[in-house]
């Protein structure tokens, strides 16, 4: 009986676990010097987990994952090292309305993108300069699953040391 607790508590931990795994796996990875520039700015942008070789288009486009992520204005191409990464500097149009946007990279197998924020010309980042800073996590940030998976975690714990003393108590009587 114990042992199939333990197996079912296994089996609760691996399933909570599938998606952070997925979340933070090894596909192809898009990164910029800044994540706020201006109009007109030079960017560098960096990949890494993509196919050697491949030659990546680098777009400027909706917010990444959005409906208006399609098409975008081409800001370059650039051909992937040895070791499935590269770096390269592109300019940003100097016409882009300030706001979140998508930088994408897309190869004929790899994809991947980042946001970045186009702020006010002359504001704290100043003309054609890029802020420095790190780049936001993607995915969740509410502790809810976390939490839900803790209570099931110390509830399935609580089960066990409950039928562990009753089966050492029923023993210890016969």
């Amino acid at each position: 009986m114990i042992r199939r607790i333990l197996l079912m508590a296994a089996v609760l931990v691996a399933l909570a676990a599938a998606p952070a795994a997925a979340q933070y796996g090894g596909g192809p990875v898009v990164t910029v010097g800044g994540t706020t520039v201006v109009a007109g700015a030079q960017v560098t942008v960096g990949g890494t987990g993509f196919v050697a070789g491949e030659t990546v288009a680098l777009t400027l486009g909706g917010p990444c994952g959005t409906a208006s992520a399609g098409g975008g204005t081409p800001l370059g191409t650039v051909v992937v090292g040895p070791d499935g990464s590269f770096s390269t500097a592109v300019t940003l149009p100097s016409d882009v309305e300030p706001g979140t946007y998508g930088i994408y990279a897309a190869g004929a197998t790899s994809r991947s993108c980042t946001n970045i924020t186009v702020g006010e010309a002359g504001g704290s980042t100043g003309a054609g300069t890029v802020a420095t800073g790190t780049l936001a996590r993607t995915g969740t940030s509410s502790i809810k699953p976390l939490t839900a998976a803790g209570a099931g975690l110390v509830t399935a714990g609580g089960m066990v040391l409950l039928f562990a003393t009753r089966r050492r108590r029923s023993h210890a009587r016969a």
